[in-house]
């Protein structure tokens, strides 16, 4: 069996000695299309319709108080999904560097 080490917490490290690491998790993005409910083929014109359904549906200000905080986030995310798939620049290069590939 092996012989699990402890570290000495009574010796420090001086600063000189001690090194700065900062921990950072990745979290991993969303499907933009799956945010806001339309598939990848969508037309412009799907992808606006459903961004306006879902808006709506999720405005902090139409939910009530205790629901209000996960509204403003769902809505942060439609804003964000609908600014990268309303331009086609921006949507080409999304769909490029997730692998999704659409016919002209």
């Amino acid at each position: 069996m092996q012989e699990i080490k402890w570290r000495n917490l009574g010796s420090r490290k001086t600063s000189s000695q001690a090194q700065n690491v900062q921990w950072t998790e990745r979290q991993p993005q969303p499907d933009l299309y799956a945010i806001l409910e339309v598939s990848p083929a969508a037309s412009p014109e799907v992808i606006k319709a459903a961004y306006r359904a879902l808006i709506e549906k999720h405005h902090p200000d139409k939910n009530p108080e205790h629901r209000r905080h996960l509204a403003e986030e769902i809505s942060r995310e439609l804003n964000h999904a609908y600014s990268v798939l309303s331009d086609p620049q921006k949507r080409s290069a999304y769909d490029h560097a997730n692998g999704i590939y659409r016919r002209p």
